[in-house]
């Protein structure tokens, strides 16, 4: 049934779940792979992962497209290929998220952020249960609590990004969680350029 020259990769599943998937890949012709590599075709998993080190940012990097458990489903049922856009996994799925009360983003507020995180799959839930917190900036003493106990943290900004991209991505660059009183979106060189054009005619006394 499955034709496709590259081969599939799992990721993020349960052990019954991924056991299940490998073996319908398996009868349906297909070749499993252990990583993501050139040959890759799709990666097939039930949750996203912001780690760097993940599948599923590999995934990411490389272009692979990556969808849900139920397309190996569709494809054994019935007994040819199917689309894959109607499969993929989508933006957060199963990523647990915390909000801190205060934070809002550059163009949406609080309760629209969430709403679009849980339909794009994420989870809401309590701070000691999440694996990314959304804060403003560092002053928030929900940053310093969560950095203490490991957990990621990001701002609002970074969840706009996910889902206007449609993918969970690291947190990284321009994406961390800012300073308090930073300007959004602006790095430290852009920063730099701006301190210089504003003392350009400026006479500093020694």
């Amino acid at each position: 049934i499955y034709r496709c020259p590259g081969a599939l990769c799992f990721s993020a599943m349960e052990p019954w779940q991924r056991t299940r998937s490998q073996t319908l890949a398996k009868w349906m012709g297909a070749r499993c792979a252990q990583d993501v590599a050139g040959g890759t075709e799709l990666l097939v998993a039930a949750r996203v992962s912001i780690h760097p080190d993940s599948k599923y940012q590999e995934a990411l990097a490389r272009r692979i497209p990556i969808v849900k458990p139920s397309y190996l489903e569709a494809v054994w049922e019935s007994k040819r290929l199917v689309d894959v856009q109607l499969h993929h996994l989508l933006p957060l799925a199963g990523l647990a998220i915390c909000f801190d009360a205060d934070c809002c983003g550059d163009s949406e507020g609080p309760t629209t952020l969430k709403d679009g995180a849980v339909a794009s799959g994420g989870q809401i839930v309590p701070f000691d249960k999440a694996e990314v917190v959304i804060v403003a900036d560092t002053s928030r003493s929900l940053y310093k609590e969560a950095r203490k106990r490991g957990q990621q943290v990001a701002p609002p900004k970074w969840l706009e990004r996910c889902l206007q991209i449609r993918c969970a991505l690291q947190i990284s660059g321009d994406l961390e969680v800012p300073q308090p009183g930073a300007v959004s979106g602006s790095s430290p060189a852009s920063m730099e350029s701006t301190c210089a054009t504003m003392l350009e005619r400026c006479v500093l006394c020694l």
